[in-house]
């Protein structure tokens, strides 16, 4: 159950009610009221009523009441969208308020605004002089009282009151808001035209459904805060086509759950700063990991570049050998004697001529000092064995070494 306080500013007397809405009725947690007079200025009575009330535990706090020169009327507009709305009406104003529109302060409502159907658009227009509304807004920010909005009595009427002719001598005892004629507009009338002021103000009780444990005499002067009450606990009050308040000052409006809010901001920037540093965390990870990665693609590349030298350095001699051994009828017998004498043979020695007859090789090479202790190794294998081997000296020390070799299977 929602609760709602209502303050209403009315003549003399500051009135404030603290209602709890439930399913189908309305209930009143308490009634205050506090007198207005030339010693008790009008911010003075809202303050006493606001706290005898305890109306910031509300869920929704109004402000209602009469302003000098304040009024309503309603006409029709094509229909338009909001913003479109709003300039139109600040073109047609002229023509409907006393005066012109210079120095008014005005706002408004759209009745039909969910009625697709309807070709036109019902407005009705709350004016009233901005000077006497600076002179209420500055005394209702004296007060140091909190609210949500003010609602003009008469611009909460409807759906509510939909077929009632609308007497709230507490806001305006001169007029009265009529209802809805042939063209099926509201206008307000003067009171002296009305028949029984008294008998719209009974039909207002009972078609408002006044709390059953407030006093007679007290529900007859709060119908204002009752309709206002109505009208702002409805989803008309929050519809888009609803502009019934001029805003109030800044400092006004409660800041509700405010420790439920700043642990909220606190949570948020705490998550902030741990989603920070766990991103601070993974960048460094992810900048860890690569830079590894990095030095392991650099490693590779100095290994490939190795690579690439040695087969670049080695292209010619593989090119020599490959023409030696494509020459030759019996490849794999010539690299298997090659790698038998190439750990046996001294460095110094060159391989003049090669040639193979069968299971006979015939190899003549020369030698820079003499080979003696070398070539005593050659026969020390089973597979090869030497059929021949002649020396000659030359004359300038080198050696011609002449070796046949057998090759057994």
């Amino acid at each position: 159950m929602r609760s709602y306080g209502i303050i209403e500013a009315g003549t003399g007397e500051v009135r404030g009610l603290r209602l709890r809405c439930g399913a189908a009725r309305w209930s009143l947690e308490h009634f205050a009221s506090a007198n207005i007079s030339s010693e008790i200025p009008l911010s003075e009575s809202l303050t006493t009523v606001y706290t005898e009330l305890d109306a910031g535990r509300c869920d929704f706090i109004a402000v209602t009441g009469n302003l000098t020169g304040a009024g309503c009327f309603e006409l029709y507009m094509p229909r338009l969208k909001i913003p479109e709305l709003a300039a139109a009406l600040e073109f047609e104003l002229p023509r409907y308020l006393p005066g012109g529109a210079d120095g008014v302060l005005w706002c408004y409502r759209v009745l039909n605004f969910t009625d697709k159907a309807a070709a036109k658009l019902r407005v009705r227009v709350f004016f009233t002089r901005q000077a006497e509304w600076e002179r209420f807004a500055n005394e209702l920010e004296r007060s140091g009282i909190k609210a949500d909005a003010f609602i003009y009595p008469f611009m909460a009427v409807d759906p509510e009151l939909a077929e009632l002719p609308v007497y709230l001598p507490e806001t305006d005892a001169k007029f009265y808001f009529s209802a809805r004629g042939q063209d099926g507009l509201r206008y307000m009338e003067p009171v002296a035209s009305c028949a029984d002021p008294a008998a719209m103000s009974e039909a207002l009780s009972k078609t408002l459904g006044c709390p059953s444990d407030m006093e007679p005499k007290s529900a007859e002067s709060c119908l204002a805060g009752l309709l206002t009450a109505k009208y702002v606990s409805g989803s008309h009050y929050r519809g888009r086509g609803n502009r019934s308040q001029p805003p109030l000052p800044a400092a006004m409006y409660p800041q509700r759950c405010r420790l439920l809010k700043g642990l909220t901001l606190i949570s948020g920037i705490a998550a902030l700063v741990g989603i920070g540093l766990w991103l601070g965390a993974e960048w460094r990870d992810l900048h860890g990991r690569c830079s590894a990665l990095q030095l392991e693609i650099t490693a590779a590349k100095h290994q490939l570049d190795s690579e690439k030298n040695f087969l670049q350095q080695n292209a010619a001699k593989s090119k020599a050998v490959s023409k030696v051994l494509a020459s030759l009828p019996n490849r794999a017998a010539v690299l298997q004697l090659l790698c038998y004498l190439a750990p046996r043979l001294p460095k110094d020695i060159a391989m003049s001529s090669y040639n193979m007859q069968g299971n006979r090789a015939f190899l003549t090479m020369k030698c820079a000092s003499d080979p003696e202790n070398a070539l005593a190794q050659i026969g020390d294998s089973a597979r090869y064995t030497v059929e021949n081997l002649r020396k000659n000296r030359n004359q300038d020390g080198s050696y011609y070494i002449y070796l046949v070799l057998n090759i057994n299977d």
